[in-house]
């Protein structure tokens, strides 16, 4: 019987002294639960928090109502205390809740373990079963998020480039969900996420849409052509060129003449500045690598990192290969791997540095508004993992053989040196994000590919947010 394990961490910008008395109340669980949970508590209220302590409710998991008994299995108060299913759904469920004191705030992790009824044919269930805890625990954080909200923090104005590509579209939907303002600069009217405000530019030069960065709070640029869209003939590399340094100069000379200038800014880079390196393990402080992608990079940084002359934090995002359901590598990978076609790339040793989309926008989110986060910082996730390994776990979430290589010669031959991008071996680690406290919602690549092939469709955050007081 195969035992599974969800761990959830969260800072919140409130002292351990005040945050533990609420979540020791089980009362205020009902605050944390989606509603159409149908979540209800049955022992009589007050209820007290000991060791030992009994509590009966009723919800509705897959919209059957099932009755609830949990057992408080250990109280060490404010650090922690952890909680058994004594009667319910779960053949075992074990959560630990931790509360550390961190940078002022408290960080908060929830550790489940868990096994599902009726292995092994239980287990057949595990992605949608992960899919649903994974919706549940991202309500629980966004409504933990809104409690212990700053004291007297104000919503944020922040201006974005580069709102209507993937990454954009769920940084801008992340950030209405929590209550800010987006003003999206875009060439195309129309292409901006419901809710945001749009403001025509041409990625050159200024105009109208400067009024908006002079008193904004924060600017992020995620403007630039897909590398992996097109073969690299030298027309497709100056638009690969253009499209990232163009924009960037604009913004940087938009904040220069603002009377206002930002807190913040955050600029994408990638982790092709590091270029093939091998075994080496690569922090935000390993020098720049060999190549086009590499000097690129660098080029790119260099013009975002004039910003910090004017007095704004500036923050570099090396963004590993993105996977997500509605864009980024996935899709293209996916239709090869279901006709059983899909294989590793040359040899499968190169180390491939992933992250979830969920933890780019999250990583951004937190960059905004938490000064801990400065300079270049890594996104990718903490597990690494070679091509070969991606490769064999991709195919098993899928339930696809992976019998078909493809050699390095026939990726050259094809793709000519964009072939780089695939071939190249990058073991790029999360330092500064790991520094700074970031507690990562996808960490490892079996659950993260789990989650992403379980179910087709966007982000299951999406959508309205219900307003919740303290």
């Amino acid at each position: 019987m195969s035992e599974h394990v969800l761990r959830r961490s969260q800072w919140v910008p409130r002292p351990v002294e005040e945050v533990f008395p609420f979540f020791e109340r089980p009362e205020n669980l009902e605050r944390l639960t989606p509603g159409d949970l149908g979540f209800e508590i049955l022992t009589p209220k007050p209820i007290a928090m000991r060791a030992g302590a009994l509590i009966d409710y009723e919800v509705r998991p897959f919209g059957v109502r099932r009755r609830w008994r949990t057992r408080i299995e250990s109280y060490e108060p404010p650090r922690r205390f952890t909680d058994v299913q004594v009667r319910g759904p779960y053949a075992r469920w074990h959560h630990t809740h931790l509360f550390e004191a961190e940078r002022g705030g408290t960080r908060l992790t929830d550790i489940v373990r868990y096994r599902l009824p009726f292995a092994p044919l239980g287990d057949l269930a595990l992605p949608l079963v992960r899919r649903e805890l994974d919706r549940i625990f991202d309500f629980r954080e966004r409504a933990v998020a809104a409690l212990f909200a700053p004291k007297g923090r104000k919503t944020m104005d922040i201006v974005l480039a580069g709102g209507s590509g993937f990454i954009g579209r769920h940084l801008t939907r992340l950030l209405l969900e929590r209550g800010h303002r987006v003003s999206v600069l875009t060439r195309r009217t129309g292409s901006a996420p419901a809710g945001a405000r749009e403001l025509v530019w041409d990625g050159r030069s200024g105009g109208d849409w400067e009024k908006a960065l002079d008193g904004c709070d924060a600017v992020v640029n995620l403007a630039g052509a897909g590398v992996a869209d097109r073969p690299w003939t030298a027309a497709y590399r100056r638009k690969l060129v253009s499209s990232r340094l163009e924009p960037t100069r604009a913004l940087v000379a938009a904040m220069a003449r603002a009377a206002g200038k930002p807190r913040a800014f955050v600029s994408a880079s990638a982790v092709g500045f590091y270029g093939d390196r091998g075994e080496q393990a690569l922090d935000e402080d390993a020098a720049r690598g060999e190549g086009f992608l590499a000097g690129l990079c660098a080029d790119w940084e260099k013009e975002a990192r004039r910003a910090e002359g004017l007095g704004v934090r500036t923050i570099l995002l090396r963004l590993g290969v993105v996977l997500g359901r509605d864009g980024g590598a996935l899709p293209k990978m996916l239709l090869p791997f279901k006709l059983a076609l899909g294989g590793r790339l040359g040899s499968g040793k190169q180390w491939m540095p992933w992250i979830h989309v969920d933890d780019v926008v999250g990583l951004i989110a937190a960059a905004l508004v938490d000064g801990a986060y400065r300079g270049v910082v890594n996104a990718v996730a903490p597990e690494a993992v070679t091509n070969a390994v991606y490769t064999r776990v991709l195919g098993r979430a899928l339930r696809r053989p992976t019998p078909v290589p493809v050699p390095a010669f026939g990726l050259r031959l094809a793709l000519g040196e964009m072939s780089g991008i695939l071939l190249a071996s990058q073991k790029v680690r999360p330092a500064a994000a790991r520094r700074a406290g970031y507690g990562f919602r996808h960490p490892e690549i079996d659950a993260a590919m789990a989650e992403l092939t379980s179910s087709p469709g966007l982000d299951p955050r999406a959508g309205e947010f219900p307003r919740i007081s303290p």
